[in-house]
């Protein structure tokens, strides 16, 4: 019984004479969040990439009653692109879509085949004519158009692409972390 006491004596006294250890404490990342996706014209597509908006929306911070609006304006978006790159007769009328989760905002960019409208303009800001996707029969609501902060858009080499962003407001700042 002695040695078996003094064996435990001397393993404890190793480990007390060590350093206490734990664990690091995880290290928070600053790089935005990327999610990056190709859809076809299929309402089950569709319906995934709006609750992909969604998450984004919930992610960086919008207050929940905008996810909804915020998912079914993004997803207006998409649907507006398909009808663009329909009405040119291409062959491959898939959008890519890169969504971007930033501490301050999101922003959503659908890059489609063929040129602009003619009635859009090269880069936008704020929610004019171009929130309804390039001119006002485009079928844009006024409450798609109240929804972004900043809506650009670009055509190089025979693709076009929109960027809507979405800044979070105050309440982000002012909310706790339980």
């Amino acid at each position: 019984m002695v040695s078996v006491s003094a064996w435990m004596v001397s393993t404890t006294a190793l480990i007390a004479a060590k350093p206490a250890t734990c664990i690091r404490p995880t290290s928070m990342s600053t790089e935005p969040v990327k999610i990056e996706f190709s859809l076809q014209n299929d309402p089950r597509l569709l319906e995934g990439a709006r609750t992909i908006f969604a998450h984004a929306a919930k992610q960086t911070g919008l207050p929940f009653e905008y996810h909804q609006e915020f998912s079914v304006a993004s997803l207006e978006k998409c649907r507006e692109a398909f009808v663009m790159a329909e009405e040119k007769d291409r062959a491959d009328s898939a959008i890519h879509i890169l969504v971007g989760e930033f501490s301050d905002r999101v922003e959503i960019a659908i890059e489609y085949p063929g040129d602009l409208m003619a009635g859009a303009s090269g880069a936008s800001t704020g929610c004019g004519r171009e929130c309804a996707g390039g001119n006002s029969s485009a079928g844009g609501s006024a409450t798609v158009k109240q929804i972004f902060d900043s809506v650009e858009s670009q055509s190089f080499d025979g693709r076009s692409r929109l960027k809507v962003i979405k800044y979070v407001g105050v309440e982000k700042l002012n909310t706790k972390v339980r």
